[in-house]
């Protein structure tokens, strides 16, 4: 069982506490601001689908360092005005990321992606959508599975990985990814 969540940002004060602890270290307003929208959409959604008041529940972390909830598994991702989260009955990860069209992603293709893959992006009329949802992939999968993967051209893109292309409401691109530790990842 899983569920895939994500929308725009909106105004957001303070969760609780428990909360609000993960979110104390944040130095950045952007970033801070990205995190407890996504902290506030896992919390309503908890409530709302699964009948879990996230105030009133210990927040855990696994061996890796990954937070979730008895019998509750989670994982958030925000880039410019979109955040996103999963919630699954097991370990997951998900990852959006914003389509940066000024950025010049030659050089972290050479390093992120695998020799067949850079030969797909080489080739490719959408470079920057083609390399943005790759980036996607492997960090769905590096949140999910913290297998000791020395690096993102060490995945190959046969790992089962659900990616989605959105558009938000100033038709700015974004690619979504997730992946749950099962077989087969079917939507």
């Amino acid at each position: 069982m899983y569920k895939v969540y994500y929308r725009e940002l909106e105004q957001v004060e303070t969760l609780s506490d428990n909360v609000m602890e993960y979110l104390k270290d944040y130095k950045n307003q952007e970033r801070y601001n990205q995190s407890i929208n996504a902290w506030k959409l896992l919390s309503e959604k908890l409530n709302s689908d699964f009948n879990i008041k996230l105030e009133n529940c210990e927040i855990k972390k696994t061996n890796n360092g990954k937070p979730f909830i008895d019998g509750i598994y989670f994982n958030i991702s925000h880039s410019k005005d979109l955040v996103s989260v999963i919630i699954s009955d097991t370990e997951c990860g998900i990852d959006i990321q914003y389509v940066n069209s000024k950025t010049n992603h030659s050089l972290m293709a050479k390093k992120v992606l695998s020799c067949e893959e850079y030969d797909i992006y080489i080739k490719s009329d959408d470079k920057i959508g083609y390399f943005i949802s790759q980036w996607t992939k492997k960090e769905a999968y590096l949140k999910c599975y913290n297998d000791g993967i020395t690096g993102f051209g060490d995945l190959r893109d046969n790992y089962n990985v659900y990616t989605e292309k959105l558009v938000d409401k100033q038709n700015n691109e974004y690619y979504l990814s997730f992946v749950i530790k099962e077989d087969v990842c079917t939507r």
